[in-house]
């Protein structure tokens, strides 16, 4: 009996030893991030266009697996006063975007992140805006996280934590999307409206995963953040690798990097 038990126990240690290099082996041990100037949008001559805009560097981010979109100003005006602002949920986008402003950039992030949220968490964490007017008109990007409420074999969902009160020594409520309302099994009680990526077990209890992407190596959206100008977008600390785009520039497929 007792060789038995040994043997169950060395068995179980070797499978969590077998997950733990598994997942290193996954991990990426990179991050791809995009730097946008958001007066590009400046060049639509309506609201719809610019929306359309916008969703194409949403789409295009989303097929190669961006995980970090940058929208600078370029004229360099953007104050992190403004930035604070913007993150703190007092811009309205009741200004019009044009040269004479940094409204587009703004503009650029809001819709950005709108496309990223799955649908199912937007009514959670967007209020009804006039940036966002349009862009329910545009194609949902169905990446590998906006999952259906009819697709329930997937190990993690994103969800978002629900202002109604819990048990003391219970874990938050969370929306994942399905019928029923999921409570996390860590006895954290984190804030309403927070935006958490969730893990099933097969017991049908559900935890918060952070640094989700470097733990298990899958794409799962990209964060969005804003820049005052080039300059603080461009810090080689930063990335190993800083590539420019330019219609005089040279062909990449010529280049070659060092990995």
């Amino acid at each position: 009996m007792l060789k038995a038990e040994k043997r169950e126990k060395a068995l179980l240690a070797a499978n969590q030893e077998l997950k733990k290099a598994k997942e290193n082996s996954n991990s990426d041990k990179f991050c791809i991030s995009m730097a946008v100037p958001g007066s590009f949008l400046n060049n639509g001559q309506s609201s719809e266009l610019r929306t359309y805009m916008a969703g194409q560097i949403a789409r295009a981010a989303t097929l190669f697996c961006v995980d970090e979109i940058i929208v600078y100003d370029e004229t360099s005006k953007m104050t992190s006063e403004n930035v604070d602002a913007y993150w703190s949920g007092k811009w309205r986008g009741d200004v019009a975007p044009s040269n004479s402003n940094f409204e587009s950039c703004f503009l650029l992030a809001r819709i950005l992140e709108y496309l990223e949220c799955p649908q199912y968490l937007r009514k959670y964490l967007f209020l009804f805006q006039k940036p966002l007017k349009y862009a329910g008109l545009l194609n949902p990007l169905d990446s590998q996280h906006h999952l259906r409420s009819d697709e329930v074999t997937f190990q993690y969902r994103e969800g978002v934590v629900l202002d109604k009160p819990v048990k003391p020594g219970r874990g938050s409520l969370c929306d994942i999307g399905l019928e029923k309302e999921l409570e996390l099994e860590d006895n954290v009680q984190l804030p309403a409206t927070t935006r958490v990526t969730v893990e099933i077990t097969n017991l049908g209890t559900s935890k918060f995963v952070p640094r989700f992407r470097e733990r298990t190596g899958k794409y799962w959206g990209y964060s969005v953040k804003l820049a005052t100008s080039m300059k603080e977008v461009i810090d080689r600390k930063k990335y190993d690798v800083i590539i420019g785009t330019s219609p005089r520039g040279e062909a990449i497929s010529g280049m070659y990097i060092n990995t």
